[in-house]
């Protein structure tokens, strides 16, 4: 009988940050985009996540908030909006 071993997979994850003046979007150790407004960048990194997790991913999004902590994001409920 074939056995398999379970294999955790860390999540996928994507940060919006603020950067200066700029906001941006650093996910799996690549920087994505400069953005003029939270907004924006919220967007866009909503955008990214949806479309990871319709290719089956499990993802996190997480936006950092006025004071510097990134907190986690409904990702599917910005969608909707």
């Amino acid at each position: 009988m074939l056995q398999f071993e379970r294999v955790e997979i860390d999540p996928m994850r994507y940060a919006v940050m603020q950067s200066g003046a700029e906001w941006r979007i650093v996910g799996q150790a690549r920087r994505i985009g400069h953005f003029e407004s939270r907004e924006r960048a919220v967007a866009t990194g909503s955008r990214l996540a949806r479309e990871a997790y319709v290719s089956g991913h499990e993802v996190e999004l997480l936006v950092q908030d006025t004071g510097g902590e990134l907190r986690r994001q409904d990702f599917l409920c910005l969608a909707a909006a």
